[in-house]
This record gives structure tokens, C-alpha cells and sequence, in this order.
């Protein structure tokens, strides 16, 4: 009897190494490692080439992992199925464009919905478009951007257009020529940590977006934002169609005359920011109404002068109901 036991016991303790090296197996088949498919050292000098295959070519649902170190493209990547693109953390991960192209990272918005850009430092080097263009990014539990840095592009830094109930978070724009952040039809999302600094246009940009008869409205919630030092205004509203919340955040630092908030959307909420800047002349406030705000509810927010009259709300257009509490600053109607 004890063999008999002895023999079964050996038996199921075969069985489960066996399932278990084959799960082991599967697992690291669904990880795909950059460097394996580039050459180059991964230094300034001898960056990682040849990498775009690992994220082009993934299969649905596996992990591609960017080791720390450099990566250069000539051609710039699609994604294009749900994948998790992953980086080393701490800006260790900084893919660089080095010839002129439309975007350094994008998704191609019809089989690529569910996925994930995480811990990278992307680089359109002055050469790229845009460093990131998304195309209908949809997931809540799995954020689309996480701890990204986008810089150097010659237009947007960022771009998200019809991203639909998805998530962003510690997301960073800088030094590009035109707007930091754009986020078009942003139905429903959630954003984050988002920064958008020194860029050449606006630093946070909301706007609809329409693809052949389907709107997108565009009316997404932002929580904790920093816009300092760009040439356009800090935040545009453009024209969403529905409402955009803004809870907790910093704003400084922006070209004279140009606003805080910039508002031609219906429906906004500000809660709870600092925000300063410079008025020159009949132009600069801290939050603008212009035709096409009709409702505002803004409350707890220091607005502060760093050259002029800034500290103010300007109400002017079509506004049918608003709350306007700020803690320092003034009201102006006209």
C-alpha cells in the first residue's frame, strides 16, 4: 500500500511540474524583450535599432518590455493589438526619433483598444510630428498612459483622439511646438498628474472629435494638473459638448495675455487650483468665459497677478448659470 501511495504521490508531483514549466513557458512567451530584436548597445552612441518588430508585430494581449538604456527609430511604431508597452521607470526608457515622421508611438484605433503605455520617456526629437498619437484608446482598469514623458515634437507633444472611458495618469509634455497635450473626444476618461510645460502653444487642449457621422463629446475629469510656461494659454476648452471637471492643480508661469482657462465649452468645473499669470492690456485672466460657455461652476481657486490684472474671472458671452467663489481674485462682467 505505502508504494502504491509512494507511485501516486510521484505521479501528481510529475504532473504539476510539468504544468507548471508549461505555464512558466507560456508566461515568458507572452513577454517580448526590445533588445532581442535590435542591435546597438543602448547608449547615446549606440542606441538599440531594429526594435519595432517587438512592438508591431505582438501578438494580442503580450507584455513588450524596454530594458533600460536608448532606443532609436527612422520610422516610428503602430501599434496595432492590446498590448502593455513597458519601461524601465524613472525615465530609465527614452525611445528617439532620428529622421522626420508623422508620430514616434501610435495606435492604429481599430484592432489596438485595450492598451498600455507605461514608464517611458518618448522623444520626437524636434523630427517627429508628435511624439504620441492615440487613436480610440478604450479601458478604465487599464490606463493608456502611465509615468510618459513626451517631448521635442515639432507640433503636439500628445495626442488622444476618441479615447473612450480610459485612463491617464503622471503623464508629462515639454519642449514642443505646438500644444503639449491634446485630447480630442475624451468621452467619459479619467485624467490624472498631467503636466504640459514650456511648449511653444497651448498646455492642455479639449476639444470634440469627429470621425465620419459619430461625435465624440469629449467631456472627460482631471485630477491634479501642472501647466507652466507655455506660449499658448494653459488650458483650452475648445468645444466639447459635454462637462469637464477640473479638481486640484497648479497653473504659472504662461505668455503675457494669454489665459489660465480658456473656456468656449458649455459645461466646466474648476475646484481647488492656483492660478497665475500675466495680463497685458484687455488680454490674460485667470479663467476666461467667451461665447459658448453656459454654465460654470468655479469655487475654491486663488488666482493670483504676476504682471497686471490677471487674478480675474472674465464672464462675457452667452453664460446662463454659474458659481463663481474664488478665494483671492475678482469677478468681471461684460
Amino acid at each position: 500500500m505505502a508504494r502504491r501511495i509512494a507511485a501516486v504521490v510521484s505521479i501528481i508531483f510529475c504532473c504539476w511540474q510539468f504544468c507548471a514549466a508549461q505555464e512558466a513557458n507560456s508566461l515568458d512567451s507572452a513577454v517580448r524583450y526590445a533588445a532581442k530584436f535590435a542591435t546597438g548597445a543602448g547608449t547615446v552612441s549606440s542606441p538599440w535599432v531594429g526594435w519595432e518588430r517587438a512592438v508591431s508585430e505582438a501578438p494580442a494581449t503580450s507584455r513588450v518590455v524596454f530594458a533600460a538604456g536608448k532606443y532609436a527609430t527612422a520610422t516610428g511604431v503602430i501599434i496595432r493589438t492590446n498590448i502593455l508597452i513597458e519601461g524601465a521607470g524613472a525615465r530609465g526608457t527614452e525611445i528617439i526619433a532620428t529622421r522626420p515622421m508623422p508620430f514616434v508611438i501610435g495606435s492604429d484605433g481599430t484592432n489596438a483598444r485595450y492598451f498600455g503605455l507605461r514608464s517611458l520617456v518618448v522623444n520626437a526629437n524636434h523630427l517627429a510630428t508628435n511624439a504620441l498619437l492615440l487613436i480610440k484608446p478604450t479601458a478604465f482598469d487599464v490606463p493608456a498612459l502611465e509615468n510618459v514623458m513626451a517631448k521635442g515634437a515639432t507640433s503636439a507633444g500628445v495626442v488622444v483622439r476618441g479615447c473612450q472611458l480610459c485612463t491617464m495618469r503622471g503623464v508629462h509634455s515639454t519642449q514642443n511646438g505646438g500644444e503639449g497635450i491634446s485630447l480630442e473626444g475624451c468621452n467619459g476618461s479619467v485624467a490624472s498628474g498631467v503636466m504640459s510645460t514650456k511648449n511653444g502653444g497651448d498646455g492642455i487642449v479639449l476639444r470634440k472629435y469627429v470621425e465620419g457621422s459619430t461625435t465624440f463629446s469629449g467631456g472627460m475629469s482631471f485630477y491634479g494638473i501642472d501647466a507652466e510656461s507655455n506660449g499658448g494659454h494653459s488650458v483650452n476648452i475648445i468645444d466639447t459638448l459635454t462637462p469637464v471637471s477640473f479638481f486640484g492643480g497648479w497653473i504659472e508661469g504662461g505668455a503675457p495675455g494669454k489665459d489660465g482657462f480658456h473656456i468656449t465649452a458649455p459645461v466646466v468645473s474648476i475646484s481647488g487650483m492656483r492660478i497665475s499669470g500675466k495680463n497685458a492690456g484687455t488680454q490674460g485672466y485667470a479663467i476666461n468665459l467667451l461665447a459658448g460657455a453656459e454654465a460654470a461652476d468655479i469655487r475654491g481657486v486663488m488666482l493670483i497677478n504676476e504682471a497686471g490684472e490677471f487674478a480675474q474671472i472674465r464672464v462675457a458671452g452667452s453664460i446662463k448659470t454659474g458659481t463663481f467663489e474664488p478665494s483671492v481674485g475678482q469677478v468681471k462682467r461684460q
